[in-house]
């Protein structure tokens, strides 16, 4: 950027950071998140064929966040320019992405469509050959005292009882839970929450509201829920999953504790139309209309 370009853009790029205040304060003396924000102000002013942007998202509040996001789509679409976006937030790489790169071990493990991509990253819990998925203690985003219990597994069921990550609409669905129990209590909370890939959460499992909060017996524990209509649109979902004593604290919370995918099924008459609004809603509701 040229100093003729950068005098004809300096009170847009400053407003864009937020920083107006402390604009005059040696850039050495500014906190990291001050720092990115300036950069990425600069950057999203320049007018390159390529811009690559790595985690910005991971500073500033969510109204900063939401600038960066918004231009970042105006520049891929109105501006007709490639962005390759970096981040591990979820939401963001859904909402601003259409094609997604997966690397590990820096290597490329998939480039596909963002939704299968996404579904490839979440799937970081380990398959064993008994078909439960084991969790090894490792998650980052695990958390819980582990004081009452601890969970050893989670498995999706069929009607027929085969272990499965697919149903169909309308079809029936069981979770299938193993806990470790060290303390009794009559008092437990377990949830089970579904989202999709954008982490919005569109079902809410709870023991308590069921009336089911006493585990009386120490030790390894199953739990079955049984869901008799899955009614969710065609899409990948996530499951999250914890226990713990009703008003008190998280025992053990495991996020992306295992996810699965809805294609269309029993409730789905019009495919073309369910396939139009499932982008937009992920709950369907069967409902009667007159018009007279």
């Amino acid at each position: 950027m040229t100093r003729r370009e950068i005098q004809g853009k300096f009170d847009e790029i400053v407003d864009f950071s937020g920083i107006e205040r402390y604009i005059d304060t040696p850039v050495k003396r500014y906190s990291s998140g001050m720092y990115v924000r300036l950069a990425f102000a600069v950057a999203a002013h320049l007018e390159p064929e390529i811009l690559i942007v790595d985690e910005v998202l991971a500073v500033g509040d969510a109204e900063f966040q939401k600038k960066c996001l918004g231009k970042m789509k105006d520049v891929s679409g109105s501006g007709g320019r490639t962005v390759l976006f970096v981040s591990h937030n979820m939401a963001a790489v859904a909402t601003l992405c259409n094609k997604g790169l997966l690397l590990k071990n820096g290597k490329v493990e998939m480039f596909d469509s963002i939704n299968n991509v996404i579904t490839n990253y979440l799937s970081h819990a380990k398959i064993e050959s008994d078909g439960f998925i084991r969790f090894d203690g490792t998650e980052k985003e695990r958390f819980g005292e582990k004081q009452y219990a601890k969970w050893n597994s989670v498995e999706l069921l069929d009607e027929k009882g085969n272990t499965t990550d697919l149903f169909a609409m309308g079809e029936k669905m069981f979770i299938k839970l193993e806990a470790d129990i060290f303390k009794t209590s009559d008092d437990f909370e377990i949830g089970i929450g579904i989202g999709n890939l954008h982490e919005v959460f569109v079902h809410y499992l709870i023991s308590t509201w069921e009336g089911v909060s006493s585990i009386n017996q120490k030790g390894k524990t199953e739990i079955k829920v049984e869901i008799p209509k899955v009614l969710l649109f065609p899409g990948h979902y996530l499951i999250n999953i914890w226990i713990c004593i009703k008003g008190a604290y998280y025992d053990d919370a495991i996020h992306n504790a295992i996810n699965f995918k809805v294609e269309e099924g029993k409730l789905n008459e019009h495919d073309t139309y369910f396939e139009r609004f499932s982008k937009n809603t992920q709950v369907y509701t069967h409902s009667k209309w007159t018009i007279s």
